[in-house]
């Protein structure tokens, strides 16, 4: 033997002999039934609800922070995952689960680890159902079991947010039908009630005219022969037909706010300038109608020249507009 083939042979002897690791015995694991009323079998546990697991086996080194539950393929990830540890020991752990994953599983798929040793576990299959699936009536019916349910991964729940964005669609096109054959009928209604009051004059001469009867049919001799809510009311229905004639606007048939909103959104110049003055008219008869006993002829009287004023001013503005 050469003096080469006796070094090579004596370096080789020199290197340390690495041996593999001993296999780890397995941990037994057992899944429970969650400690709380209300909470599913194991029988019946769907997607998203939460159960015991239960580990122990041979002494392991390490901090208790340091170890964890881990699947050895990644496609059972979501199969068991940790909500709450209750105990981790060096000889055992407790731990709150639930699944995120239909299907069966075997515990044997996952390791206890604290990413340099790993620690195999065993023990039996447990069956996850889909949280799509229908659940037992009980189930249902139970509050406390209804607290339980999570939501999965985003790719388990596309199926219902692809027919609620179906759902969505549908609900938006029928609404904007409904409003399309809405405004059609409002239309249709403002030119009905514009034909049924069909006079040569002006909407604002009309309005003029309609206020000197009032004033000779409920002057002060003729109040006490007529009540002061015939007045009011008469004064409120010229007011609202002079907006319905020169808005073109459903005030007749429409609350006080529906009939700004649609003043807004017809006549934006008119709204800036003068709807502060004419919400203002509508609501003090709204609120004059509400309690009459109260009303006075001065209260009358005021409101016909308030409402004349705030008229005065709409005629300018629309005049304007032209």
């Amino acid at each position: 033997m050469s003096d080469s083939d006796r070094s090579d042979k004596s370096v080789k002897d020199a290197e340390p002999q690495v041996s593999e690791a001993p296999a780890l015995p397995p941990w037994q694991c057992q899944l429970q039934a969650l400690d709380q009323a209300g909470a599913p079998p194991l029988e019946k546990l769907y997607v998203g609800d939460k159960y015991l697991l239960h580990c122990h086996g041979p002494f392991v080194e390490g901090t208790s922070k340091d170890w964890h539950l881990a699947a050895i393929d990644e496609v059972n990830s979501y199969k068991v995952k940790i909500l709450e540890y209750r105990t981790v020991e060096n000889q055992k752990f407790w731990a709150v689960v639930t699944s995120y994953k239909p299907g069966d599983f075997s515990l044997d798929q996952f390791t206890w680890t604290n990413n340099s040793i790993k620690v195999p576990l065993g023990g039996g299959t447990q069956t996850i159902y889909s949280a799509l699936a229908e659940r037992p009536q009980e189930q249902v019916n139970n509050p406390e079991s209804q607290k339980m349910i999570l939501f999965g991964p985003f790719a388990l729940s596309m199926p219902l947010w692809y027919w609620l964005l179906w759902v969505a669609l549908f609900v938006g096109l029928l609404g904007a039908v409904y409003r399309g054959v809405s405004k059609r009928l409002k239309r249709k209604k403002i030119l009905e009630d514009l034909a049924r009051q069909s006079t040569a004059l002006t909407p604002y001469n009309q309005f003029q005219k309609e206020l000197r009867v009032h004033m000779r049919k409920f002057s002060t001799e003729s109040i006490q022969l007529s009540p002061r809510s015939d007045y009011l009311n008469a004064l409120d229905d010229s007011f609202r037909m002079y907006l319905l004639r020169e808005l073109l606007v459903p005030a007749k048939d429409w609350s006080s706010s529906a009939v700004m909103r649609e003043i807004k959104n017809r006549h934006k110049r008119v709204y800036r300038t003068v709807g502060p003055q004419v919400r203002k008219v509508l609501i003090e008869f709204d609120r004059a109608k509400k309690d009459l006993a109260t009303v006075s002829l001065q209260d009358c009287e005021q409101m016909r020249e308030m409402s004349r004023r705030v008229v005065d001013r709409v005629y300018k503005m629309k005049r304007l507009e032209k």
